[in-house]
């Protein structure tokens, strides 16, 4: 009658996991689903914060560039201004 008693109780253990692990599983299938949602919102954050400062790096750059560019018509100026002066004092003191 034990073994009977303990048969019928290992039973019903193993019914109650097998109900449960069947509630579970659309539960793990949502928790999964939540998961790859914030991990997706993250990573499309992540990017845009990555543009932004792609973004500000890029203008950055390009404003570099600008002073650059403005120093060297700057400098061209300078050295064709002492240039000649230099060519045209050169005779005077030879």
């Amino acid at each position: 009658m034990q073994t009977r008693n303990r048969n019928c109780s290992t039973s019903r253990n193993v019914q109650a996991q097998m109900v449960a692990a069947a509630i579970d599983v659309p539960f793990q299938a949502a928790r999964r689903e939540l998961e790859r949602q914030r991990q997706l919102e993250w990573e499309r954050q992540r990017k845009e914060q990555l543009m932004a400062e792609k973004h500000r790096e890029q203008m950055y750059v390009d404003a570099m560039r600008t002073e650059v560019g403005k120093l060297k018509a700057e400098l061209d100026t300078q050295v064709r201004i002492f240039g000649a002066g230099i060519h045209a004092t050169w005779w005077v003191r030879g």
